[in-house]
């Protein structure tokens, strides 16, 4: 599990959605490529702006800072983000089966958060949080997107 707490680093799903972006871009969708690299974007200022914004509350025991805002969980905000945003444009762009891409995109921000709840580094309603925040990110992306392509 602790290997998979990786996967919600910026460093980790940054690289992951430029390299997606960029391939959706190869493949002739401009839009595509710009939807992806705007969840991430989104995503990482809408974390950082929680942090940064919300009131400060005791995190889990075996969070490494105490002094580190706990809610929403950024890694599931930030998986979710990327992950359901890439499945959208991969699928809309005949890219990938939607059979296949929306239950691995789903699948990620969930395991993403079990990670977190097991590592005890969030409590559930900061997993929730982050989900829900994702979901959002992802929704506002996708509906530019779909905006775009439509035009």
């Amino acid at each position: 599990m602790t290997a998979l707490g990786y996967s919600g680093k910026p460093w980790v799903h940054g690289p992951a959605a430029a390299l997606l972006a960029s391939y959706v871009d190869h493949r002739g969708s401009l839009e595509g490529s710009r939807a992806i690299n705007l969840a991430n974007t989104l995503a990482t200022s809408v974390s950082k702006s929680c942090d940064w914004l919300l009131k400060h509350r005791a995190p889990p025991p075996g969070r490494h800072s105490r002094r580190e805002q706990s809610f929403p969980s950024g890694h599931t905000l930030e998986t979710a983000s990327v992950a359901l945003t890439a499945a959208h444009v991969l699928w809309r762009e005949g890219i990938a089966d939607p059979r296949i891409v929306f239950p691995v995109a789903a699948m990620i921000p969930i395991l993403e958060g079990a990670g977190r709840l097991y590592l005890d580094r969030h409590w559930a309603t900061d997993v929730i949080g982050g989900l829900l925040a994702g979901v959002t990110v992802a929704a506002v992306c996708v509906l530019g997107y779909e905006e775009r392509v439509r035009v």
